[in-house]
């Protein structure tokens, strides 16, 4: 596993507004609406759904602290900055940015 595997599953949480997009279309606009039942059905599959995502997404990020892929750091200058999805490695002038 990598960081990839962790952005990878990161993202697949962002999904949730798409899909109670689609869960309150079913419920407002569409020409056959939903019993209650299966709003219901629709909204406990949500939710298992994203508890699932997030289980997994969590189970890779401590995998990669296991590993050493992500460090438990305390200075910056022990840790790589992530900055808009690129990885930066510190340097002396950022880190000393950083305690300004």
């Amino acid at each position: 596993m990598n960081r990839f595997d962790l952005e990878d599953a990161m993202s697949s949480l962002y999904n949730i507004g798409d899909d109670i997009d689609t869960v309150l279309h079913s419920y407002m606009d569409a020409r056959v609406r939903p019993s209650e039942d299966d709003m219901a059905n629709m909204l406990i599959g949500v939710k298992t759904l994203y508890n699932a995502r997030y289980q997994k997404m969590w189970e890779i990020f401590e995998e990669l602290i296991k590993t050493g892929v992500i460090k438990d750091c305390n200075k910056l200058s022990d840790c790589e900055v992530i900055k808009r999805g690129s990885v930066v490695q510190s340097s002396p002038e950022l880190e000393e940015r950083f305690q300004k």
